[in-house]
């Protein structure tokens, strides 16, 4: 069973998403709070972190959110998130999804899945915000830049991995590292068609 720690400034939205999480059965909250300090001193240790970005007043730092990943941590923002700055300050980070406050409990439930099996998530609600401003051209390694040459051009994971002679989990991680740097310069990157479409607009690949 994968386990959770849900980090909220309101009792009664922690309640609600250690319901909601638990009622899967394959979740368990293993603590819940109001600061992200038991996660960052290792007191708590938890496979996902629930998060959100402003607690008691204070706006989470980013720094923090790398500290929490860098223990081990999945983490997936719950806020109303809604400056396209601090959304790509997160993303780059670390984060693993950002899901909105008033999106409904099924798209939490399936950011949890997705992040679970490896996937990034952004939540459609807040692709908006995240993408309001310019987008710039990521800065990939040439390994990224591979991965994303054949997988742009209609490739599965698997055919990705045979032509590279790599696994499907390398290149995984690198569609993950890859959405992560897309996402943090403002580029959709959700869906296959959506890494082509960015990677062809910013000139990452030529057809």
């Amino acid at each position: 069973m994968r386990t959770i720690a849900v980090i909220d400034d309101h009792a009664l939205v922690r309640s609600g998403l250690t319901r909601l999480v638990e009622a899967q059965g394959d979740w368990s909250v293993v603590h819940c709070g109001d600061s992200l300090e038991p996660l960052l001193t290792g007191a708590v240790q938890a496979d996902v972190c629930l998060l959100d970005l402003h607690l008691n007043g204070v706006d989470i730092e980013p720094t923090q959110i790398t500290q929490v990943v860098q223990r081990g941590s999945r983490v997936l923002v719950v806020s109303a998130l809604e400056s396209p700055q601090l959304a790509r300050d997160v993303v780059a980070a670390g984060v693993d999804g950002i899901v909105a406050k008033s999106d409904s409990d099924t798209a939490l439930i399936e950011a949890l899945n997705q992040i679970r099996d490896g996937q990034m998530v952004i939540s459609s609600l807040l692709a908006a915000t995240i993408l309001a401003e310019h987008s710039a051209k990521p800065n990939l390694t040439g390994r990224e830049v591979d991965v994303l040459e054949l997988y742009a051009a209609g490739l599965t994971i698997g055919a990705v991995a045979r032509k590279l002679s790599i696994s499907e989990h390398t290149v995984k991680y690198y569609l993950r590292e890859i959405r992560r740097k897309f996402s943090a310069n403002g580029l959709r990157s959700t869906t296959q068609l959506d890494l082509a479409r960015s990677a062809d607009e910013v000139g990452l690949i030529e057809w």
